[in-house]
């Protein structure tokens, strides 16, 4: 599930794109499910003009998503937004 403002009618001047929930089968973890799926919409995101990063949280706790997404690359900015840690992933060279 993904939150896209730069989709909107009047898009602010900076839109940012994040992702609420990935969610992929117990039974199918561990699979490169994920990141394929992640790969994908890395490439969506990419391409949706004025984007410099993308973002998600995740709840910090044993068996969580946070290795998943450090792995790939996402960067803690420090918030912590209803008990979760919010990473940004840099989309431009810049960014970072």
């Amino acid at each position: 599930m993904l939150s896209d403002e730069s989709l909107k009618k009047s898009p602010p001047s900076e839109p940012n794109i994040g992702l609420w929930r990935l969610m992929i089968d117990q039974r199918y973890q561990r699979r490169g499910i994920g990141r394929e799926v992640m790969r994908l919409v890395l490439e969506y995101v990419r391409s949706r003009p004025g984007i410099r990063y993308f973002y998600t949280s995740y709840v910090s706790e044993p068996g969580g998503p946070g290795p998943f997404y450090l792995g790939l690359g996402f960067q803690p900015n420090g918030e912590v937004e209803d008990g979760e840690v919010v990473v940004l992933y840099p989309l431009h060279p810049s960014a970072a």
